[in-house]
C-alpha cells in the first residue's frame, strides 16, 4: 500500500479537532472548580459525592489544569478516605502516565 503525504485539508481538521478538545476542557475546568473549591471549603464529607466528582475529574484529567483540581481534590480526600484516594491515585497513573511509573501527585 502506497504511502500519501498529509494533505491541508487533513491538517485542517486535525487544528478544528483540537481546537474543539481545548474548548471542552476549558468548559470542564469551568464546571468544576466550583464544585472542588465547594467540597473542600464546607468540608464535605460525603464520599459518594467526592468520589463522583473524583470520576468525573479523572476523565478529564490528562490537561494540566484538571489535573490540579484532580490533586486539590485526592489531598483533601485522603484525610477522609486513604484507602479511596489511594485507588484514585493509582487510576490516574494506569489511565494518564507512561507505564503508571510516576505519581505526579505529590
Amino acid at each position: 500500500m502506497e504511502r500519501k503525504e498529509p494533505t491541508e485539508e487533513f491538517y485542517e481538521g486535525l487544528r478544528k479537532l483540537i481546537k474543539t478538545s481545548e474548548g471542552m476542557y476549558r468548559q470542564a475546568e469551568t464546571e468544576f472548580a466550583p464544585l472542588v473549591t465547594f467540597v473542600i471549603q464546607s468540608k464535605c464529607r460525603d464520599s459518594q459525592k467526592i468520589e463522583n466528582l473524583l470520576d468525573s475529574l479523572l476523565s478529564f484529567a490528562s490537561d494540566e489544569r484538571i489535573l490540579i483540581l484532580f490533586k486539590e481534590l485526592c489531598r483533601y480526600y485522603y484525610f477522609i478516605n486513604q484507602e479511596a484516594t489511594s485507588y484514585y491515585v493509582n487510576a490516574y497513573k494506569e489511565m494518564w502516565e507512561e507505564g503508571g511509573e510516576e505519581n505526579g501527585l505529590e
